[in-house]
């Protein structure tokens, strides 16, 4: 008679009236193909790749579907080749996904290992895997990049193109990369400062952080130019400003208020120093990295903004502007972070009592990215401290 077709069986439970002592498809499968568990390693693979670590943290299942298309065709390609192992073999595969082992691919076509099999080899995957990856790179670029001459690949005019460019990319990151994890392996510490800052400030200080924390090599490197942290080998640096730096986490230290100091020795000599009128009589020393400071003061204090500009002395640093005022070379206009200490120890006064609030502060800057490493934490917490206590 005519074959009765059967309903498939409900997902809430077993067919009615199946005999559950026969063998299910998969497991006649996994018999016959001579002992080998077929179905047994595809699910091995599968619960591997739902739980592969991308990125050090372990993916769930559920989220697998959303990552699979963010992490490349060349890591899908490879999770249709065999699992991958974690750890090493994870970073090494998956941190290229996406044009890093196409990069690789291209260089060793150029260096002359262009037979397939010897680059699955030397990038620790299979012959299938590369094939998928030229395939998946071409079909995103729309152009062909390799000729295919029997089992060796060839690169195209418009993949003689494209290698130079990737080539310095990927190079670039490797390098980064590298540059990242030394840094925050090494017990170095390389700390970007202004040279009077460093001089007036930070070294009469930096013993202290030395005892505390023997085990940290603090490197001072004074400048003025804006540091590029990607390129450099500085962890943070210590600058002057309103604290808007994007991408960089900076975190306050201090402001200054701006007011002329002088030697005690000024203050009763021929000619006395007692109230502002009488600058017009002294020397006064610049400082040419903050050239509008005595005008702005002067102009706080009721004077005329042109006594700034009488002959005088110019210093491209703050630190030797301090230094020729504590020589009583002439009165300088000093800044509370500088200046501090020698008032303190009686090589500088204060004549005067108006004093100017600057309008911005020091800092302390770093990439958001390594900010919290434990040797700069260290530093953070040991500058903050020191900086409130010197007020």
């Amino acid at each position: 008679g005519a074959r009765r077709l059967k309903r498939a069986p409900s997902r809430a439970g077993p067919q009615k009236g199946r005999d559950e002592s026969r063998p299910r498809i998969g497991q006649r499968l996994v018999a016959q193909r001579r002992g080998k568990p077929v179905f047994e390693e595809m699910a091995r693979r599968g619960q591997a790749l739902r739980d592969l670590v991308v990125g050090g943290r372990a993916l769930p299942a559920q989220a697998w579907g959303q990552r699979q298309h963010a992490v490349g065709p060349f890591a899908r390609a490879l999770s249709r080749d065999r699992a991958p192992r974690f750890g090493r073999d994870v970073d090494q595969r998956f941190g290229r996904a996406g044009g890093g082992a196409a990069s690789e691919l291209l260089e060793k076509i150029v260096s002359g290992s262009a037979i397939v099999t010897v680059a699955a080899t030397e990038l620790n995957v299979t012959q299938t895997a590369i094939s998928h990856q030229i395939k998946r790179l071409e079909a995103e670029l729309g152009v062909r990049l390799f000729v295919r001459k029997n089992r060796a690949l060839a690169l195209t005019p418009a993949g003689n193109d494209y290698l130079p460019g990737i080539r310095a990319a990927f190079n670039d990151l490797r390098l980064a990369t590298d540059r990242l994890r030394r840094r925050d392996q090494s017990p170095k510490l390389i700390v970007s400062t202004l040279a009077s800052f460093a001089a007036k400030w930070l070294l009469p200080r930096l013993s202290a952080f030395q005892e505390a924390y023997p085990g940290i090599d603090v490197r001072i490197a004074t400048s003025t130019e804006l540091i590029d942290f990607q390129r450099g080998d500085v962890d943070a640096a210590i600058r002057y400003g309103r604290g808007e730096w994007p991408g960089l986490r900076a975190d306050w230290l201090m402001a200054d208020d701006i007011f002329p100091v002088c030697s005690p020795a000024l203050l009763d000599g021929d000619r006395p120093l007692r109230r502002p009128e009488d600058l017009a009589n002294h020397t006064l020393l610049h400082n040419s990295a903050a050239p509008d400071d005595w005008r702005l003061w002067l102009t706080a204090a009721g004077l005329p903004a042109n006594l700034s500009h009488h002959v005088g002395l110019t210093f491209d640093l703050a630190f030797m502007t301090v230094q020729a005022a504590i020589d009583g070379q002439g009165v300088a206009i000093g800044r509370t972070s500088y200046v501090r200490d020698d008032i303190a120890k009686g090589r500088l006064v204060a004549p005067f009592k108006t004093t100017l609030p600057a309008n911005a502060g020091f800092y302390l800057v770093a990439p958001e990215s390594h900010a919290d490493t434990p040797k700069l934490i260290a530093f953070r917490d040991w500058l903050i401290e020191s900086a409130r206590a010197s007020l």
